[in-house]
């Protein structure tokens, strides 16, 4: 089945899938089948349905506004018909015997549909804000997957966490819509799209807000593994303040502090380069996507991560010495710290006419923003002690020690440098 399934174009795999899984999931089901027949049926259905998810869901297949979303539609609606036996399998006893392998379908077929439903709704998010012309169905099996996802999720089901969290990076970046001018009504498609946004982004909201509940043992080990560490640490950025909120709250219990910089400062002594390596990962998505909905929180995690960097007792003051990859982290955040100001400064003023916000608030933001540039600009002397290649301690290199300071100081400033034409345009 797998094989045949493969052989077919992505536009013609749903009207084939729809059939198999119509025979494996309710015709050969019926009791008068042995129930050894009927649970082989139900893994070469879910083994079919994930064929068919995984066609979709890889990097090679490229969504056409115009027709792939009504064909992912089609396919979700696949998945929502057969949520029951999907979730079920997920939902199985690990001790009973021949149900390792049925769970272990069951998520992957999870983490597969959810991981299309954001791929979907990315693709959606892009052509529209293009102006390119989108063609998409009745999205409402999202929420119904959702929730029946949502009602397996238990404090301690990392492995379900583990399906679920690696979906959610595809949405990093992303905002509601907003018309050309701000006012103006927005197109019934805009609309639409910002409801059903909306409606998603509740739904990984209530996702985090029940990670909170797990085991700080349990969290930390998803905060270092890499698969759960990027969405876990880009949700601190969101545009959602629920989903922002929420990822706050793991951070705290993962390290067990009551306060966000206490507790960031805690990670990033813990899990140094996961931290660093997941947050620009997220402060790249959202300055590509050139959305204003993600970037107050932003720059205000921003402000958090410069301070238990650069603190008293910040990471880069009590450590003398740093890996090479874990300088290339703190290069790289430095950088896009510095790349996601200048867009910021640069975009600033067409946001302004965009954004429903007052002139006020977007006021007090570029001033914040321009804070938190002078800020990050007086710690570049620290960040140039980190990134200083280690050399001997003797006196008699006491020359190769200043070169390598040297080297450091002026690849540091070399990063402003080169994203400050931002800045420099508020000027005028």
């Amino acid at each position: 089945i797998v094989v045949l399934l493969k052989s077919l174009d992505p536009i013609h795999q749903y009207d084939a899938c729809r059939s198999m899984l119509f025979n494996l999931f309710e015709r050969l089901q019926e009791n008068r089948f042995p129930e050894g027949a009927r649970l082989a049926c139900c893994r070469v259905g879910l083994d079919a349905i994930h064929t068919t998810l995984q066609t979709f869901i890889t990097s090679d297949y490229k969504i056409n506004p115009s027709t792939s979303l009504i064909v992912i539609n089609n396919i979700m609606g696949l998945v929502d018909q057969y949520k029951g036996t999907i979730v079920g399998c997920a939902d199985l006893e690990d001790k009973e015997d021949g149900n390792q392998l049925l769970k272990s379908l069951g998520m992957v077929v999870i983490k597969d549909a959810l991981a299309l439903d954001c791929k979907a709704t990315s693709a959606e998010f892009y052509a529209l804000e293009n102006g390119t012309p989108v063609q998409r169905g009745d999205r409402s099996h999202s929420q119904s997957i959702w929730q029946a996802v949502l009602d397996i999720f238990r404090p301690g089901n990392s492995e379900l966490a583990k399906s679920i969290l690696p979906a959610t990076s595809t949405l990093t970046g992303l905002d509601e819509l907003h018309p050309e001018v701000k006012k103006r009504p927005l197109p019934k498609d805009h609309i639409q799209f910002n409801k059903d946004l909306h409606e998603l982004v509740d739904n990984i909201a209530r996702i985090f807000e029940r990670l909170s509940d797990f085991s700080a043992s349990d969290l930390m080990k998803m905060h270092l593994d890499p698969v759960t560490s990027r969405p876990l640490f880009a949700a601190l950025i969101s545009a959602d303040e629920g989903i922002s909120q929420a990822a706050v709250e793991v951070v705290k219990a993962a390290t067990g502090q009551n306060g966000k910089r206490d507790a960031i400062q805690s990670m990033l002594e813990l899990a140094f380069i996961p931290f660093l390596n997941s947050i620009t990962y997220a402060v790249i998505r959202t300055y590509k996507a050139k959305t204003f909905g993600p970037i107050p929180f932003m720059v205000k995690t921003g402000r958090e991560v410069l301070k238990a960097l650069c603190g008293n007792t910040g990471v880069l003051r009590t450590r003398s010495t740093f890996t090479t990859q874990e300088r290339n982290s703190i290069l790289m955040w430095w950088t896009n710290q510095w790349k996601a100001l200048d867009h910021i400064f640069s975009t600033t003023e067409s946001w302004a006419k965009r954004v429903d916000r007052p002139s006020s608030e977007m006021q007090d933001f570029c001033r914040d923003c321009m804070e938190y540039a002078e800020l990050l600009f007086n710690e570049y002397n620290i960040f140039a002690s980190a990134l200083r290649e280690p050399s001997p301690s003797d006196d008699e290199y006491a020359s190769e020690k200043s070169s390598a300071s040297t080297v450091s100081h002026r690849k540091v400033l070399e990063v402003i440098c080169l994203n400050i034409n931002g800045l420099v345009g508020m000027l005028r």
